[in-house]
């Protein structure tokens, strides 16, 4: 399964996520949507980061593991990428409940 958490501040700005896991959606890792459809939105949501806030996030990737930072105060335009993600992500995980989970700390 796949754990994602989306950090927000005690003011209620994102300042980042994790995700991390296997879907394990499809037998094959090349095969699975699921792991796809995730990677594609948090690989996306951290690339726009950086294009709309002109700072680079603080990212950590291993297998199965994509965690980013924010490196400098939330912004209305970076609440906006990460509202993208967080609406992905709950869809995701509404349709394929078994795959990917959210939690929004």
């Amino acid at each position: 399964m796949i754990r994602a958490r989306l950090y927000r501040s005690p003011e209620g700005h994102f300042t980042g996520y994790r995700v991390a896991g296997h879907a394990g959606y499809a037998a094959a890792d090349a095969e699975d949507i699921v792991c796809a459809a995730v990677s594609v939105l948090a690989v996306t949501c951290c690339n726009t980061l950086e294009q709309v806030t002109g700072r680079a996030p603080e990212a950590e990737e291993g297998d199965g593991l994509l965690k980013v930072e924010l490196t400098g105060p939330p912004s209305h335009d970076s609440d906006l990428v990460f509202s993208f993600l967080q609406n992905g992500l709950e869809s995701l995980s509404e349709t394929y409940p078994d795959h990917v989970s959210l939690q929004i700390c």
